[in-house]
């Protein structure tokens, strides 16, 4: 609609389902929508409920990648279920700090995560 125009598309209803029959009344459509030459049609997702296919702009991605980013993600400021508890001594062996991730070790030490994992690694 964005490249062409809303006012060259009809819309029109085809089929009323339950939304439990949806996914599979769509995919039924899709088919058939599949089954026709590729200039009659917009949708290049083959899939009901599926985004395969699709291309986006680098514009989109990167519109969609801040829309996910920092509290809006899903998983911010949650500890992933395979977290790695650090924790960093002194040569003495005294505690200086404990965390519950490399990501949190890594951000006070201002080195990347690699960087942490590595150094977990050859010291166990």
């Amino acid at each position: 609609m964005a490249k062409y125009g809303l006012a060259i598309f009809t819309f029109s209803v085809i089929e009323l389902v339950t939304k439990d029959l949806l996914l599979s009344r769509e995919q039924h459509w899709l088919d058939w929508l599949f089954s026709l030459s590729p200039n009659f049609r917009y949708n290049f997702a083959p899939t009901a409920g599926s985004c395969l296919g699709t291309t986006r702009s680098s514009e989109t991605r990167k519109k969609i990648s801040a829309a996910m980013s920092g509290s809006n993600n899903l998983n911010y400021g949650k500890l992933a279920r395979n977290a790695l508890g650090v924790s960093i001594f002194t040569k003495d062996g005294l505690l200086v700090k404990s965390f519950d991730s490399q990501v949190e070790a890594a951000k006070y030490l201002g080195v990347t995560q690699p960087a942490v994992a590595r150094a977990v690694r050859i010291h166990q």
